[in-house]
């Protein structure tokens, strides 16, 4: 009885090293979360029941994290890259698609999530991928607030950042016109949003900013009830050291896949014309 009771003891204290290490892979950028939040992410055919979990995936130059949101009325799923690694691009499928078929398009793809604010059938805001432009003006409004399109998205080789739309963005690699801005230089900048329901109404959301590293972050609130944007900045910095962040196309059109993990988001899947994928660089 003593020899089992000792093993017992041994297996426990290896599985709580275990789950330590687990924590351990987090990079310096990030805000380490309390050991019980994070669970290593199970295996493809097991990640369904896990997706309202808590949990990390890492690979080499990138990690993927979901935690409940502290509302507990969803999920938030975040990938952060390194771009000296990995690129973004934009797929663009006119008339709509999903998520997970598009991922279907890239075999070497880490990631695919819906981004580009579009009317009707195409995007509508400035928008450049591979050092092509698509879309080839800078919008000064868009169909809901003049503030929700003020930011770009710019990235210039292995560097990105993130502009007022008065800059031109015309000397770079892959840009993305959206917003509202909603983190500047470090600060919560979401006190001057106006009212209404796109802005401070609960919706899922997708997000796209720049770590204090300069890493790439890309979120998606893609269950449950959804957020405000107050909200999904709140709930951002509660785990991330942020430099930037902005606003993507949200509400219905938000959807992410994981490849590594196995995660699809959301369950509803509405057809939209353009995605953001993230590939390793050739």
């Amino acid at each position: 009885m003593r020899t089992l009771a000792r093993t017992r003891i041994i297996v426990a204290t290896t599985a709580a090293a275990l789950a330590i290490s687990s924590c351990a892979l987090h990079t310096q950028s990030l805000r380490e979360p309390a050991q019980e939040d994070i669970r290593r992410v199970m295996p493809r055919e097991s990640s369904q029941a896990v997706q309202a979990s808590r949990y990390q995936a890492t690979i080499p130059s990138y990690q993927h994290y979901s935690f409940n949101l502290t509302n507990g009325r969803g999920t938030l799923n975040v990938l952060v890259f390194d771009p000296t690694q990995f690129d973004l691009r934009v797929d663009i499928t006119r008339g709509g698609t999903t998520a997970p078929t598009v991922a279907k398009k890239y075999p070497n793809a880490i990631a695919v999530t819906n981004g580009p604010y579009y009317d009707g059938l195409m995007p509508h805001l400035y928008l450049k991928s591979g050092g092509q432009a698509i879309v080839y003006d800078v919008a000064s409004f868009d169909r809901f607030h003049e503030e929700n399109i003020e930011a770009i998205f710019v990235i210039k080789g292995a560097s990105a950042s993130v502009i007022p739309r008065t800059e031109s963005p015309e000397s770079c690699d892959f840009a993305l016109q959206g917003g509202p801005w909603l983190i500047r230089n470090g600060v919560d900048d979401t006190q001057r949003l106006p009212g209404g329901r796109q802005m401070r109404g609960s919706l899922k959301r997708t997000l796209l900013g720049i770590t204090d590293k300069g890493q790439i972050i890309l979120a998606a609130i893609a269950e449950g009830d959804g957020v405000s944007l107050p909200e999904a900045v709140q709930e951002m910095q509660a785990r991330f050291k942020l430099r930037e962040l902005m606003n993507l196309d949200g509400g219905p059109s938000t959807q992410m896949v994981i490849i590594s993990s196995g995660v699809e988001l959301p369950v509803l899947r509405l057809d939209v014309p353009a995605f953001l994928v993230v590939l390793p660089k050739q």
